[in-house]
């Protein structure tokens, strides 16, 4: 607001102030934001992104669609602008044309580790593991200590079988992050589905310790840690669960 004030020729004002609203979950006061922008200028392509990213929150694909591409015409060398394109053409269903845009904007900018967690999950999605396990390592090339890179890597093994690895990644990631209730949560899934019940309880309970009333994790971790009561045997426990 005070760019747009002191500066109302200045079209990136009005490009920040959509992303800003669309990322504050208002996309109505978005939009005419960025259309005040357009009669500033029709040249700067991240306000064709914004308001692409704007239509889409509240369902106008077509429209989203467009100002993707135009997007893309007139900046076709920022990564934020692909990755804009990719989560237009994922709410479209074209689901290999939203990877290659990702990998575009991983490309263009390859030191962003938050590109490569949105291309990993993804190629995950797709069910393409053995790229969502690369770019999920690729991560921990860049950031070795990267926790998060570690659970999703657990849950990519977990999701294909090998619980070994599964359960190497997770340990590893609760001790960088002991703090994480996500990391205690995917621990004890791979505890329980390795029939290792104790160890499922001792982690779901740090889950529970870590994590907020509110947020859904603590309800996964009560509800498979009674699971995993039930199955030594302790139907009191798993009631009170």
């Amino acid at each position: 607001d005070t760019l747009i004030e002191a500066a109302p020729s200045d079209v990136r004002g009005y490009a920040l102030k959509t992303r800003a609203l669309v990322f504050n979950n208002d996309a109505a006061s978005a939009i005419p934001v960025g259309i005040n922008g357009l009669e500033v200028s029709t040249a700067f392509g991240m306000l064709y992104s914004a308001l692409g990213l704007a239509y889409n929150d509240i369902g106008r694909y077509n429209q989203a669609l467009s100002y993707a591409e135009t997007a893309l015409e007139l900046d076709p060398n920022n990564p934020a602008v692909h990755r804009d394109y990719a989560n237009v053409l994922l709410f479209l269903g074209r689901y290999d044309e939203a990877i290659d845009q990702l990998e575009q904007a991983v490309a263009l900018a390859p030191n962003l580790v938050s590109l490569r967690f949105e291309l990993a999950a993804f190629y995950s999605a797709r069910n393409l593991d053995e790229a969502s396990v690369a770019t999920y390592e690729s991560i921990l090339a860049l950031q070795p200590r990267n926790a998060r890179a570690m659970v999703r890597l657990c849950g990519v093994y977990l999701k294909v079988g090998l619980r070994d690895q599964a359960r190497g990644y997770c340990e590893d990631a609760v001790q960088i992050a002991p703090d994480s209730p996500t990391a205690w949560q995917q621990l004890g899934d791979v505890y329980f589905r390795n029939r290792n019940y104790e160890g499922a309880i001792e982690a779901f309970n740090s889950c529970r310790e870590h994590t907020d009333s509110a947020d859904g994790f603590l309800i996964q971790c009560w509800y498979v840690r009674g699971l995993a009561h039930y199955y030594l045997g302790d139907c009191n426990e798993a009631w009170q669960d």
